[in-house]
């Protein structure tokens, strides 16, 4: 888990001018889920694992990902989103040098001035300004955590990939078309994307919702195949019955 940054950047621009904007609505969530299963695992990821993860998805739906190059598969099945890499090796960097501000100890013991001699501070040779601003920076930290919270707790394509997974559960008790046809209705947005559908409900008890739903397709079926075999044929093969 990237617990030192428990977010990526997402600039709005590149993914409207980017090519994943090609793609159906169905292609993009896939992309967006697929990228945060690659950050919880620092970037190392195979695509068998991740077939895995998203047992709902079609096997054409990754084909699209891979055939449209936005993301790539190396020869040991590794999953590569650049982009993502990109941000890791910053935080790799970031991290590298505050180690290096943390060798280089305190700061040193202070002469007291001379008389009439304003106190200044004095600081250590190639001490890095990252470490200077400790302070600052832990409150920056802190800050970003709270804020990370409040994201998580508001943004919609984490709460839709809970709502997938979760899913995920009934694997055993009803069909993959099911459970496919299940979540593509409950998860449709309202006008100001911030709910899913079934969000929208006075009450939600997942098992009980998909025992409806396999009950009230069962009907469906039922009532279709009552009403194929009571159609009266065609008028030119009536005289053919007598």
């Amino acid at each position: 888990m990237a617990k030192d940054l428990p977010y990526f950047k997402f600039y709005c621009s590149e993914w409207s001018d980017g090519d994943i904007s090609l793609e159906d609505m169905q292609i993009q969530g896939l992309f967006v889920n697929i990228c945060s299963y690659y950050w919880s695992n620092e970037g190392v990821l195979t695509l068998s694992k991740c077939k895995k993860k998203f047992k709902l998805v079609d096997e054409k739906d990754f084909n699209t990902l891979i055939e449209s190059k936005i993301i790539k598969i190396d020869s040991n099945d590794n999953i590569i989103i650049n982009f993502l890499n990109e941000q890791l090796q910053e935080r790799d960097n970031k991290s590298i040098i505050n180690k290096l501000n943390g060798a280089k100890g305190g700061r040193p013991t202070q002469n007291k001035p001379k008389e009439n001699q304003t106190e200044t501070e004095t600081k250590p040779n190639g001490y890095f300004s990252l470490t200077e601003t400790e302070p600052k920076q832990k409150a920056i930290r802190e800050e970003e955590k709270r804020e990370d919270k409040k994201r998580k707790e508001n943004n919609i394509v984490e709460r839709d990939m809970a709502f997938y997974n979760a899913l995920t559960n009934f694997k055993d008790l009803y069909s993959k078309e099911l459970l496919r046809a299940f979540y593509d209705y409950w998860r449709e947005k309202n006008k100001s994307c911030t709910k899913m559908k079934f969000e929208l409900e006075d009450t939600w008890q997942l098992d009980l919702r998909l025992k409806k739903w396999q009950n009230n397709e069962s009907k469906f079926s039922k009532n279709v195949a009552t009403q194929q075999t009571n159609v009266s044929p065609p008028s030119q093969y009536k005289k053919h019955e007598n």
